[in-house]
């Protein structure tokens, strides 16, 4: 008898306990249903904030193509620079090598050594006042 009181007294705790739990359970999927339900989608921000990204994206990407063009147009700039003074320095050695091609005495020396001219023992220079007569009066050479 007493066993028996004592199975029926640790069923009925188990069942208890089941019942208890259970309840526990449902009342947790209740709440989990609530909450589902109660958290809705806010689309309009959702793509609002999607179009703000993809704004800022696009702007960024603007701004280092921009900056890519620039850093570039730097490089051509000093390129070009460097062009400049090497044709202002080969320019200076031209006006240079003109001047040296240019002078008497060198056109004398070639004159003399590869033409074969001589240089002449009398100079003829008009003087103003024989200009008009037509005579000219001879003088050394200078």
């Amino acid at each position: 008898m007493l066993v028996q009181k004592k199975q029926e007294w640790l069923y009925e705790e188990n069942l208890a306990t089941n019942t208890y739990s259970g309840n526990i359970l449902r009342e947790e999927q209740i709440k989990e249903q609530e909450t589902k339900q109660k958290v809705r989608l806010n689309k309009s921000l959702r793509s609002k904030c999607l179009t703000l990204l993809a704004t800022t994206a696009v702007l960024a990407a603007i701004v280092v193509l921009q900056s890519s063009y620039i850093v570039n147009s730097g490089y051509v700039l000093v390129d070009k620079k460097q062009q400049i003074i090497q044709t202002e320095r080969a320019n200076e050695l031209l006006k240079l090598d003109i001047a040296q091609a240019s002078s008497h005495e060198r056109i004398s020396q070639i004159a003399v050594s590869s033409l074969g001219m001589t240089v002449p023992q009398n100079v003829f220079i008009p003087s103003e006042t024989n200009m008009n007569n037509g005579l000219l009066h001879p003088q050394k050479n200078i």
